[in-house]
């Protein structure tokens, strides 16, 4: 139903906010799978795969995460007052302000903890550091899960 109520001029700010999500989720699931692969040993090509992760998650995820979130701001500016009354935000889309802002954080913290993992080359291979990138990211995966579902559904 919003979708045929919505005019012409949000269609740039909505493909860039969902090319943007689009590109996130893909660089996450590229960083749990490189991490949960680059655990299994030290040798060199689990090493790369760690390193993998981490340019990944900072090439593609961070330009990602902003570019949608720039949009979403856009987008939402264009919406309040249209689509809903203005400071009566729809449940949708706080779901969207929860997990994009929680997001920020966790993505920041799994740069700089996949960065750690990508350099450690003990015996262990940094194991505790690729366990947490691979369980955050994977929390990740599922909270942007979640908001999709909510961006989708639109529940009230």
């Amino acid at each position: 139903m919003v979708a045929i109520i919505r005019p012409s001029e949000w269609e740039w700010p909505l493909l860039i906010h969902l090319l943007g999500a689009f590109v996130l989720v893909g660089a996450l699931a590229v960083a749990v799978a490189a991490t949960a692969l680059g655990r299994r040993s030290n040798d060199e090509a689990t090493w790369g795969l760690r390193k993998i992760a981490f340019r990944t998650l900072l090439f593609a995820g961070l330009p990602s995460f902003v570019a949608f979130r720039v949009a979403a701001e856009w987008l939402y500016s264009k919406e309040e007052g249209q689509l809903f009354p203005k400071g009566e935000d729809p449940a949708w889309v706080g779901i969207g302000y929860i997990v994009s802002d929680a997001g920020a954080l966790l993505l920041l913290i799994l740069i700089v903890l996949s960065w750690l993992s990508s350099r450690k080359r003990a015996a262990d291979g940094g194991s505790r550091l690729t366990t947490a990138v691979l369980a955050l990211s994977s929390i990740y995966l599922a909270a942007l899960a979640v908001a999709w579902w909510a961006m989708t559904v639109k529940p009230d």
